[in-house]
């Protein structure tokens, strides 16, 4: 027999030849089809509400669920096509999962839940991101792998979580213009974060300039970038061949960080700090390392005031000269040629002195040549 309404009558046909005694109507409904439950992963200590997916659910009707041997009790009517239960704390292992009209007159669904250790939480970090979003957080803890999903709720906003291992998973923040909103993380619809834990939104970093602009292909080279909004606690220099250079923070709006080797060309140099890179970038130039062959002259008087003439190669199209006597007397110099930059010596005690100049402020020249000072006569 289909669904649908049939009329009963009850009579007495042999007594009172044909006499309706009563007539009722009597509903017939489709059977239930049970289909899937969520999450079908639980933890030991239950405290869940499960989805039970179907057909054929009424809400006239009393359903009633039974988790394994455990008692029965009374399911939520939600739609046509779901049903919820609380599921019961047990020990780890799988439960079978039966539905039915009532007490008594369960079915088997042929539906099993597992229950399984509860998924832990013991950090999170980096608690700080710019308004633009993009950086990752980590959640770092214990019996992610067993969980079917996780999500991250930053404020409103629901961001899948990435289950990277049985004690890591990761979260990319969203945009905001909040200055800090509030990170709740579940996993399988259960919230397993610990309340009061904030994401704090920064303004996104900014670069001006870079001190100096150029450098050697070798490398090493000190670089200050100047800006604002460096305030974070992984920060980073990331050059344009994606190569990526700790940085440190002088000041919130001043980065160190050293140039790595490179080949001769100009690139360009962002910041990144807590994942979170500038959207503007500065540019830098690489450039052959700076060669002195010899001075000329090479001595003079204790006075000082010789015009000296280093003559070698790479000088390039110098933004400023610096001449270094000795380990840090530096003088400001002048730049003649690409092969050739002047030198005026300082007052000195007699002897000899090493000479080193530089185009960027930054990189010396390495070959360590001697300017002698001369007693007065």
């Amino acid at each position: 027999e289909g669904s649908g309404d049939a009329s009963i009558e009850v009579t007495n046909f042999l007594a009172t030849g044909n006499s309706t005694f009563d007539r009722f109507n009597y509903r017939y409904e489709e059977p239930l089809k049970i289909s899937s439950v969520y999450p079908s992963k639980l933890p030991i200590n239950g405290m869940r509400l499960i989805t039970i997916r179907g057909a054929n659910f009424l809400p006239t009707w009393k359903y009633v669920c039974q988790f394994g041997a455990k008692a029965e009790q009374e399911a939520i009517y939600a739609t046509k096509s779901e049903i919820h239960c609380h599921a019961p704390a047990t020990s780890a292992g799988n439960v079978t999962l039966r539905v039915g009209y009532s007490a008594g007159a369960l079915l088997s669904t042929g539906l099993v839940v597992s229950y399984q250790m509860q998924s832990m939480i013991d950090e999170i970090y980096p608690l700080t991101s710019s308004k633009s979003g993009g950086s990752v957080v980590t959640i770092q803890g214990r019996d992610f792998s067993t969980a079917e999903e996780a999500t991250c709720y930053f404020g409103r906003v629901a961001i899948p979580a990435n289950i990277a291992s049985n004690r890591i998973m990761t979260c990319e923040v969203p945009s905001s213009r909040e200055r800090s909103v509030q990170l709740e993380v579940l996993v399988d619809g259960a919230l397993i974060s610990q309340p009061g834990v904030n994401v704090t939104y920064n303004e996104d970093p900014r670069i001006a300039k870079l001190y100096p602009s150029a450098g050697p292909i070798e490398g090493n080279t000190l670089v200050s970038v100047f800006g604002s909004n460096f305030n974070g606690h992984s920060l980073l220099c990331v050059f344009s061949d994606g190569i990526k250079v700790s940085a440190l923070m002088v000041t919130s709006s001043v980065l160190m960080c050293a140039t790595p080797p490179a080949q001769v060309g100009v690139c360009t140099i962002l910041v990144e700090v807590d994942g979170c890179e500038s959207m503007a970038a500065a540019e830098y130039e690489y450039e052959t390392a700076l060669h002195a062959d010899i001075l000329v002259p090479s001595a003079g008087p204790v006075e000082g005031g010789t015009m000296v003439t280093v003559i070698g190669d790479w000088f390039g199209k110098s933004k400023g000269v610096s001449c270094k006597f000795g380990d840090y007397l530096v003088m400001r110099g002048e730049w003649i040629s690409v092969s050739s930059v002047a030198c005026v010596t300082p007052e000195s005690d007699v002897g000899n002195r090493t000479l080193e100049v530089s185009v960027n402020g930054a990189d010396y020249t390495q070959e360590a040549l001697l300017f002698s000072f001369m007693p007065r006569l």
